[in-house]
């Protein structure tokens, strides 16, 4: 799949924003931050969601803008650690081209936080919400992605086996400190990776990225290898150097 910034262009009309790229298309209510990237299928009553953001406290949303392949948006929190958080919602990240087979579904988020207070420990998480089934860890160890037994010290992520016979990849960068866990039950595997373990200083800004991708469905214990090779190109991506 090579991105294509003219067909993957978001669009946004009030809190809504809606991205006609590959299937399934993405939307995204600014209002419902936690929910993300709402995938609708026919046969479920609840959405699917990926890519949310739990900012851990209430918050306000104070500028969000479209910008080519981008959607980005901006909050501050209305009590509790004073940090601002800038999402940023991509749909053709440059490093995907070439990395990804026909059919897979690519979405990245790049997260940065900041505060005016001499210090502030931020409490934000990157959640997914989907209907599945099986759930294994992944790290990147040794040559690649792995799969990693639930004790690992470490994980960088899970692939889930989807609703739908597919198989979905939730992956932080190796290089971004995080704490990853799931949990699965009633049908619904919920995964959350709390971003920032450490306090953020005045002055100096933090960030963070994470992926969700959709490709064909894992045999048992496995990890398949479009999720080998959005992985690896993920891991080689240079970081991000303005919002």
């Amino acid at each position: 799949m090579t991105p294509n910034p003219s067909r993957a262009a978001w669009s946004l009309a009030g809190a809504i924003a809606t991205c006609a790229a590959e299937s399934p298309p993405s939307a995204i209510d600014l209002g419902r931050l936690r929910q993300g990237i709402a995938l609708h299928h026919p046969d479920l009553r609840e959405p699917d969601g990926l890519l949310g953001l739990d900012l851990g406290s209430p918050s306000h949303r104070v500028d969000a803008w479209c910008r080519g392949a981008d959607l980005v948006a901006v909050y501050d929190t209305d009590d509790g650690p004073r940090v601002r958080t800038t999402a940023m919602w991509r749909a053709a990240p440059a490093w995907l081209a070439g990395a990804a087979p026909r059919g897979a579904w690519c979405r990245e988020a790049v997260v940065s936080a900041q505060t005016a207070l001499l210090e502030a420990e931020p409490r934000i998480a990157v959640v997914a919400d989907v209907a599945g089934g099986a759930v294994r860890q992944v790290a990147f160890l040794g040559a690649g992605l792995r799969a990693v037994a639930v004790s690992a010290a470490r994980p960088h992520g899970c692939i889930v086996n989807w609703s739908d016979g597919r198989g979905l990849l939730f992956l932080v960068h190796p290089g971004d400190a995080a704490d990853v866990g799931f949990e699965a039950a009633g049908g619904r595997v919920r995964i959350a990776a709390r971003l920032f373990p450490a306090a953020v200083e005045k002055g100096v800004l933090v960030r963070s990225r994470v992926v969700a991708a959709v490709g064909s469905a894992p045999g048992p214990g496995e990890v398949p290898a479009w999720a080998e090779g959005i992985a690896a190109a993920f891991a080689a991506s240079p970081p991000v150097l303005t919002t």
